[in-house]
């Protein structure tokens, strides 16, 4: 069966909008406040006041669930129809990645090269305060951050690229083993069990320790195969339960002292109603607030891989300048959030642009160019 058509997936964009601001008015919200000498969770009445800014971990869950429906689903589609290949699927998912990656490590090295230059040390320029390696940066380029080095200089954010690149991996050589594995072809499924085994001593087993938010992606997207249910229409009310559920975990693991691998399986299961009914078309995803974040969720990407070292350029200024009042503080850090969000957004021209020309330029030269090999519209954004 095929992939939800683009036009069904407005309310899936707008998610993804939504979760990468998520991200930025969380890490926002923790560096102002620490290069102002406070805790990162602000300190009395400022935490009920920062409070929709404390979702930064619990809106990459979401984002691991949507692209394990997204990639993870056409996958399993894909070796059903005897139509996956190694050299296809890899050209698809680099391109996807590096097109973002390769100019957000150069605008990391030089934001963090004028932080150091124009600002003494502070609690907000720790990670910026030593210039990486060439060795930290090839780690970086070969998706093995937070395994074998550091995400570079301060842009922590880059821990999840690593995480979903090795998933792609693992999982599609796990589908084909098991494909294979049917026709006894021995030779074949060695090679993908070993391609699975290999990645694991490679990065480490922590690697599955949160690849089930992913995996729960993939069990949806094959779930709605089954159903069809991406032809049923969706009720607002519905919707408005799923979030106000994924909310009210989402709020309960914010707050509790639970490891990452509890909270972004919770979090998963949680955020399954809500992905599943942004996948079926509905007249309420005519509404402006959904076509405005489903535009940010077009360029999500961009803005959870760029936003990091601009905010911490914007919390070591502050720190080395100012000191704020409690209530001033809240006031800067979502205003501070929405203009970094911003200051994001012409990055998006500098690669995630061209993802679409790029990939299929390059599965032309790859001899893998016919119409049949084109990405469908709902993964060109995945």
């Amino acid at each position: 069966m095929e992939a939800p058509h683009r036009h069904n997936l407005v309310a899936l964009d707008a998610l993804r909008g939504l979760a990468a601001f998520a991200v930025v008015m969380g890490h926002t919200r923790a560096q102002i406040l620490v290069a102002q000498g406070h805790p990162k969770q602000g300190e009395g009445w400022q935490k009920l006041a920062l409070a929709p800014t404390g979702f930064a971990a619990e809106a990459v869950a979401l984002f691991f669930v949507v692209s394990g429906f997204l990639v993870g689903g056409q996958v399993v589609r894909n070796v059903r129809a005897n139509r996956f290949t190694w050299r296809t699927y890899a050209i698809r998912r680099l391109s996807r990645l590096y097109v973002v990656l390769v100019p957000t490590i150069l605008f990391t090295l030089v934001v963090d090269w004028w932080t150091r230059g124009l600002f003494e040390p502070n609690a907000a320029s720790a990670e910026a305060d030593e210039t990486p390696t060439a060795r930290e940066v090839v780690c970086n380029l070969a998706f093995l951050q937070d395994a074998r080095c550091d995400p570079i200089g301060s842009n922590g954010s880059l821990w999840s690229l690593s995480y979903e690149f090795w998933f792609y991996v693992v999982f599609a050589a796990g589908v084909l083993a098991l494909a294979q594995a049917r026709s006894r072809s021995v030779i074949r499924v060695g090679i993908n069990v070993v391609i699975v085994f290999g990645v694991i001593a490679l990065f480490g087993w922590h690697l599955l320790w949160l690849i089930p938010a992913w995996l729960l992606g993939v069990a949806l997207a094959m779930w709605h195969d089954v159903r069809r249910v991406t032809q049923d229409p969706v009720a607002p009310r519905s919707v408005g339960v799923a979030a106000l559920g994924l909310a009210i975990v989402c709020a309960a693991t914010s707050v509790s002292s639970i490891s990452d691998e509890i909270r972004f399986l919770v979090v998963g299961v949680a955020s399954l109603p809500l992905v599943s009914y942004a996948t079926r078309p509905s007249a309420a995803w005519q509404r402006r607030w959904v076509s405005r974040w489903a535009w940010v969720g077009a360029w999500s990407y961009t803005l959870y891989a760029f936003h990091r070292p601009i905010v911490a350029f914007v919390a070591t200024a502050i720190g080395a300048k100012t000191e704020f009042s409690a209530s001033v503080e809240v006031v800067v850090v979502y205003v501070a959030s929405g203009l970094i969000a911003a200051a994001c957004y012409p990055a998006f021209f500098l690669g995630e642009a061209h993802t679409g020309r790029i990939r299929n330029w390059l599965l032309f030269v790859s001899d893998r160019g016919s119409r049949t090999d084109v990405e469908p519209r709902d993964l060109q954004s995945s």
